[in-house]
């Protein structure tokens, strides 16, 4: 990239980095970087934000957090653009250490936006955290602000994750607002703790349908992976034909992997094979290694070689494709 046709202001700066951020292009970010400490002798909080923001998407978090550290003065914007690039990256220990250096800083008077605490409890959530999620949920309760839904949306899914349905389906029902990521966060609670949870799903659904709310793909993986954990033939059928007749949704390779699945634990292994062909491009690797797993566990020898064959074809197949 040629600067001498450019502008160099703070603004026109601000721009490049930008597109350098997006691009995730680090080489060019950096001489940019380069000459912006040759010109500007004092950082510039704008700059120096936009700065963090290029590193950490470029995944070079060691340096966007030595900017972070050196800049005199931070907003909440700076400490939400180092924590999200921490989350990116599966730094989940990293981004939850820095929201309590900003929320304890006795130098701060900073209050934690909304994109704050959707990263952070997206990173409690990837690490399974779930003693620092419900502390990060008692500091949102304490600052008596007013739930945005993108938060009410990411506590669901931190306790779902985690393993506390109650809390979610709690979070769930406080909730003035609900979005339809809201009601499928809260079906994949149910199905990710499958124990006992199936007929709260079950009912969950038919909920979101009297609520006016239009289901998509996902609702109904939630909902067929329930009926699969459950062992429910009846509600999987009716959910399944339901899905493209009553809602328009086409049935797509997870929704068949549901149902592959499903006829697999119940040993009906003629039934999983069947679903497996008739999956979108004739199943993928996962349907077809869940019916060669069935054929095992009910000790059909002879149509587990069969399907072998088929996951070594598939499998050659998909190599293919990706090279």
């Amino acid at each position: 990239m040629d600067l001498k046709g450019i502008k160099q202001d703070e603004v026109s700066f601000i721009n490049v980095i930008g597109a350098c951020s997006t691009l995730e292009d680090l080489a060019e970010g950096e001489r940019l970087h380069q000459r912006i400490v040759d010109i500007y002798h004092k950082q510039d909080r704008v700059l120096g934000t936009a700065l963090i923001n290029l590193h950490g998407k470029c995944g070079n978090l060691a340096q966007a957090r030595s900017l972070l550290d050196s800049m005199p003065s931070k907003d909440v914007v700076s400490w939400n653009t180092m924590i999200t690039s921490y989350a990116r990256y599966g730094h989940s220990k990293a981004a939850l250490e820095l929201f309590e250096t900003m929320v304890s800083s006795t130098t701060s008077s900073l209050r934690p936006s909304s994109v704050t605490y959707v990263a952070v409890l997206g990173a409690c959530s990837d690490s399974g955290a779930l003693t620092a999620g419900r502390r990060i949920h008692e500091h949102i309760l304490a600052s008596k602000a007013e739930w945005e839904l993108p938060v009410g949306n990411a506590l669901i899914s931190m306790y779902g994750k985690c393993g506390s349905v109650e809390d979610a389906r709690l979070v769930f029902t406080a909730m003035r607002e609900k979005s339809l990521f809201s009601w499928n966060s809260m079906l994949a609670a149910y199905t990710q703790n499958h124990q006992g949870s199936a007929a709260e799903a079950f009912d969950l659904g038919r909920e979101m349908v009297l609520h006016g709310i239009k289901p998509n793909e996902a609702t109904f993986v939630s909902i067929l992976y329930a009926c699969s954990h459950a062992g429910r033939f009846d509600e999987a059928y009716v959910q399944f034909v339901a899905m493209e007749s009553d809602h328009g949704v086409r049935p797509v390779a997870e929704h068949y992997g549901c149902m592959v699945d499903l006829f697999g634990r119940l040993g009906w292994l003629a039934e999983a094979e069947h679903a497996a062909k008739n999956a979108p491009k004739g199943g993928d690797i996962v349907s077809w290694m869940s019916v060669l797993g069935a054929c095992k566990i009910h000790s059909d020898d002879a149509r587990a070689k069969q399907v072998a064959e088929k996951v070594f074809q598939v499998s050659r197949s998909s190599l293919s494709i990706n090279n």
